[in-house]
């Protein structure tokens, strides 16, 4: 009678654990989407069950030079949608919009975002020979927990109110941007030759940062954020 007791309680145990288990993987399911653009150019995206992330990973081709990446991170549109009109009935989840929707986006937190990456790396690379990537970009704002690190170094420098790229360049090198980076892209065997950034660069307030990151609201958080383009390059693209 205690063995068939025993029996019971242990059934019932693994019986609760697979509920839990089923229900979490349902609650924390994510699939990645892909979105035929212009010129060849695909952006890829993950949704949690039917929440749309933020961000999104637009693959371009580059005649005889292989391909680009570049993140891309918005609160409420995806990339080239106001310009593409096949998708202007698109009824599924994430699409069907000309302007920009009311309902904000999922907002991933760093790690999510580098987990969303490497989700959208791992589907492209059926797609795509990631040999001939050579190049992954995204303007620092939308990486913002690396625009507040980098911030916060030239604020300390006292180099926040005439900022150069060697500057940020410097500071980008202290920063766990690269770590990440290597996170991303060391599995499909990428090495990062060169981190640099270029093109304009501008302050922006950190209140601007609400809709991507609760780290705004830090009191060490500068009240100005730096943002510009940054360019990684690998060395092992042919």
């Amino acid at each position: 009678m205690e063995d068939r007791k025993n029996i019971l309680i242990l059934f019932f145990i693994v019986f609760m654990t697979i509920c839990c288990n089923g229900t979490q993987s349902l609650q924390n399911e994510k699939k990645v989407f892909v979105k035929k653009l212009s010129c060849g150019y695909k952006e890829y995206f993950v949704c949690y069950d039917k929440d749309t992330s933020q961000c999104s990973c637009i693959f371009s081709p580059v005649r005889s030079h292989g391909f680009r990446m570049q993140l891309y991170r918005s609160p409420n549109e995806k990339m080239f949608f106001n310009f593409i009109d096949e998708d202007e009935n698109d009824t599924t989840a994430f699409g069907g919009f000309k302007k920009p929707r009311e309902k904000i986006f999922r907002s991933p937190t760093s790690a999510e975002m580098i987990d969303e990456i490497r989700q959208c790396l791992s589907v492209a690379s059926k797609k795509y020979n990631l040999n001939n990537l050579f190049r992954f970009s995204f303007r620092l704002y939308d990486w913002c927990d690396i625009a507040i690190q980098t911030s916060e170094i030239l604020e300390k420098e006292n180099k926040l109110n005439v900022i150069k790229h060697a500057d940020i360049n410097k500071a980008l090198e202290k920063t766990s941007l690269k770590d990440s980076l290597v996170n991303i892209f060391g599995c499909y065997g990428k090495t990062i030759k060169e981190i640099a950034c270029y093109e304009l660069i501008n302050s922006i307030r950190k209140e601007n940062l609400k809709d991507y990151s609760p780290l705004y609201k830090d009191s060490h958080c500068p009240n100005e954020i730096v943002d510009v383009e940054v360019f990684v390059s690998f060395d092992d693209a042919h």
